[in-house]
């Protein structure tokens, strides 16, 4: 990227700036698109206006629209997302009715970033019917696809949003594409228990990340909620910490989450960190449209009252994703339980089943049953249920009835943490349990757990 950004501003550098032309807008054009994409926004910002100055003096409205998305973008990227909303509308206004593709892309995924969901997913939508018009549906058209499905997964909409991501894959499109896709087939499982699938999914998604970007919270948020949701704290600490060596965040709603994955793990974890680190990571972020559902939730983790998870309950649930939900009925529901209202935790948690068990969601319902204190319907399990694991599958749940972290079966058994991680959730697929709890009581019953050393 580095190259690139030289080499448009070499191109600048040679272009006359008087008179103004349209080779001269073009090339502003081209070095602010390409600062954005790399982070240096307040750049990006700067170039921008020059390159709106150049372009309204030729005329030249496709290279204006296409600067005022950049301006767009670096506006939402720094949190200022009225700013950013109304800078998109303004460059869909320079062209009419046919915004370029980059239009539905970006303003798509930054609605998706604040949680309006509903209106990220029809803006992407007229993406993929554009970029299908447009003979461009296997390319940018796909990940239009993934910006429509996403929102989809979160409203709950989930058969519209696999359809969606069927049919682009079956398009055969570029590998950064499928990755995106890949995603939100990998998130499914997740909320519907398929622990092992979605372990496979972020594995091949990890591969195509480079560097810490947007794409890399987005993927180290779901492999955090994996953990969390399958009980290992320790994988749900370490994909969470690492944003709390990065520095000078512009926009905090993607780091935010991953602070409320590292809070869920160290409130039932034991991980050897302390609130502190995380309060004053918090702390430095900036605020701004979207932060409420993360902050509320991390205060929830933190405060570990009724009123903490009803505040955060509360906070614009229109702009929540439904698994987010979820969690923080379960912690409401564990709260009211251990605070003597078990009729209020069952009423509570059967608010999420309710809506979560007609999506197949069985993660999500098996942890709101157990939270709340209802009947949670148990795997049909034979006499030889043992004999669906291979023999380090059963060495390894032994250990995990032991009350060993991933880390330390690796270290006893001579396997890297991930290859221990990947068991885990092939054993939680098998047997259809809902976390490292689960099948701690399942080892025990079928005699698996090995001696006190």
């Amino acid at each position: 990227m580095s190259a690139a950004i030289d080499l448009a501003q070499e191109a600048l550098d040679v272009c006359p700036a008087n008179p103004p032309s349209l080779e001269l807008a073009e090339a502003f054009d081209m070095l602010a698109n390409l600062l954005q994409m790399n982070g240096r926004k307040s750049e990006s910002m700067t170039v921008v206006e020059s390159g709106l100055a150049v372009a309204r003096a030729v005329g030249a409205r496709g290279t204006e629209a296409n600067l005022l998305l950049t301006q767009a973008s670096n506006l939402c990227g720094t949190g200022d997302f009225d700013r950013g909303f109304e800078t998109f509308e303004a460059a869909r206004a320079v062209v009419g009715d046919q915004p370029s593709l980059r239009y539905h892309t970006n303003l798509s995924h930054y609605l998706h970033v604040i949680g309006d969901f509903r209106k990220a997913a029809e803006v992407a939508r007229s993406g993929v019917a554009a970029a299908r018009a447009l003979g461009l549906e296997r390319y940018v058209g796909c990940m239009v696809a993934g910006n429509t499905a996403e929102p989809l997964v979160a409203l709950g909409e989930w058969s519209e949003a696999e359809s969606v991501v069927r049919r682009a894959l079956a398009l055969d499109p570029q590998f950064e594409y499928a990755a995106q896709l890949r995603w939100v087939l990998a998130e499914l499982a997740t909320y519907r228990g398929e622990f092992a699938e979605a372990e496979t999914l972020l594995d091949e998604i990890a591969t195509t990340l480079g560097g810490f970007t947007a794409e890399g919270f987005q993927y180290s948020f779901l492999a955090g909620f994996l953990a969390i949701i399958t009980g290992d704290w320790e994988a749900a600490w370490n994909h969470a910490r690492v944003v709390m060596a990065l520095k000078g965040f512009e926009e905090a709603t993607l780091p935010y989450r991953l602070l409320c994955i590292g809070a869920a793990a160290l409130r039932r974890g034991d991980i050897d960190s302390n609130w502190e680190d995380l309060e004053e990571t918090a702390a430095n972020l900036p605020t701004g449209s979207g932060t409420g559902v993360w902050s509320t939730w991390f205060a929830a983790e933190r405060e570990n009252t009724v009123a903490a998870w009803r505040r955060a309950l509360a906070e614009t649930p229109e702009r929540r994703h439904l698994a987010v939900t979820a969690w923080l009925q379960a912690g409401l529901a564990a709260s009211l339980r251990r605070d003597g209202d078990a009729a209020g935790a069952r009423v509570v948690a059967q608010q999420g089943v309710s809506v979560l068990e007609p999506l197949g969601a069985e993660a999500l319902v098996r942890l709101l049953r157990t939270a709340g204190g209802l009947s949670v319907p148990r795997t049909t399990v034979t006499t030889g249920a043992a004999d669906k694991l291979t023999p380090r599958e059963r060495e390894v749940v032994g250990l995990v009835a032991r009350g060993r972290t991933n880390g330390e079966i690796a270290k006893h058994l001579h396997l890297s943490t991930k290859t221990v991680s990947v068991h885990v959730s092939n054993i939680l697929s098998k047997l259809g349990l809902g976390g490292r709890g689960e099948a701690g009581a399942w080892a025990h019953a079928h005699g698996l757990v090995p001696p006190v050393e």
